[in-house]
């Protein structure tokens, strides 16, 4: 019998998962991702910097909770092989605003963008490239890239950021109705603006190395030392508000990182040895979808996913990932 195939657009979390679901079952899987590496918003960087030696950032998601019976056996999995560890019971909040689940908070061991190595060891995977259009023909999804290839499979699942699903819809010329396109093209996301910072000093985070600051600009802080990922460098993450973000998100990154770096200054050193800046166009879903996949009624086989569906963390990416996967498998028996 001729394997069935399926191709995923997105290496994140979700896209992930459903390709692990469906590689595990028999599938022929190929992900495709705009990317340089894997993880999407599971976001990871080692390197040398000058006078302080190698130092780990993570620089997207900082952890996770396990509250959901469809995530828990992978994160207890993770657990047993070392692929993850426990973090924090909690984190100092000054931000009033903000209700903090008191849910244990996990990371990896070296690095966030551990959890997608895991998820991803043994797939067909193609990164650096973008997915232009899409088509259906001869009872097959063909996929159009940047790179003028051209790729086909029985089944298609887009798991990217929904605005940039819904590009791809609207360049390949879908409809998908005309109430559902409304209803999808119109969750909004949050922004973030992300500085990495290196110093030659340790920094003044409480224990166990994150804090939820007040909000603007500032949301959070992580020292990556204290976190137990970068022993040998003082290494942070600063996310900024989704309310800063989108203020701010045109200015020179001179500038970003000196406001956030002042805004910060009772926990940080004004002397970094090395910055950097990354923008997270599409941070978080601000909601969800009702469903935590959908399978386009219009066009067969074709499924979106993400935290969009699932919800704004990291185990409701799984969760739609997984509900994906494995409605196409149900579909094949």
């Amino acid at each position: 019998m001729k394997r069935k195939t399926c191709i995923v657009i997105g290496g994140g979390i979700t896209g992930l998962t459903t390709a692990r679901q469906l590689f595990d079952s028999g599938f022929q899987v190929l992900v495709i991702d705009k990317g340089k590496g894997l993880g999407g918003r599971i976001a990871s960087k080692k390197l040398s910097i000058r006078k302080a030696g190698e130092g780990t950032f993570d620089y997207g998601a900082q952890f996770f909770t396990v509250t959901n019976d469809i995530f828990r056996p992978k994160a207890h999995e993770w657990l047993a092989k070392g692929v993850v560890k426990f973090w924090a019971e909690s984190f100092e909040n000054k931000n009033p605003k903000l209700a903090v689940s008191n849910e244990p908070k996990y990371c990896g061991v070296t690095s966030m963008r551990d959890l997608s190595k895991a998820l991803g060891t043994g797939l067909s995977i193609r990164t650096d490239t973008r997915v232009l259009s899409i088509e259906r023909k001869n009872d097959r999804w063909n996929v159009f890239t940047d790179d003028h290839k051209e790729f086909f499979a029985n089944y298609l699942v887009i798991a990217t950021p929904l605005p940039e699903a819904m590009l791809i819809i609207k360049n390949s010329m879908l409809s998908i109705g005309n109430d559902l396109h409304h209803e999808l093209s119109t969750i909004p996301y949050s922004q973030c603006i992300s500085v990495m910072l290196g110093f030659m000093g340790e920094t003044n985070v409480p224990e166990p190395g994150g804090i939820y600051l007040a909000g603007d600009p500032v949301a959070w802080i992580t020292d990556h030392k204290k976190k137990g990922i970068s022993p040998n460098a003082n290494t942070v993450t600063i996310h900024a508000s989704h309310h800063y973000s989108q203020a701010n998100w045109e200015q020179p990154y001179d500038k970003l990182c000196n406001d956030l770096l002042v805004s910060s200054r009772e926990y940080l050193p004004q002397d970094y040895i090395y910055w950097r800046i990354h923008k997270w166009r599409f941070s978080q879903p601000r909601r969800k979808f009702e469903k935590e996949f959908l399978q386009i009624p219009e066009h067969p086989f074709l499924y979106l996913a993400g935290d969009a569906f699932g919800g704004p963390t990291i185990e409701g990416a799984y969760v739609s990932g997984f509900l994906c996967g494995q409605d196409i498998i149900k579909a094949e028996r």
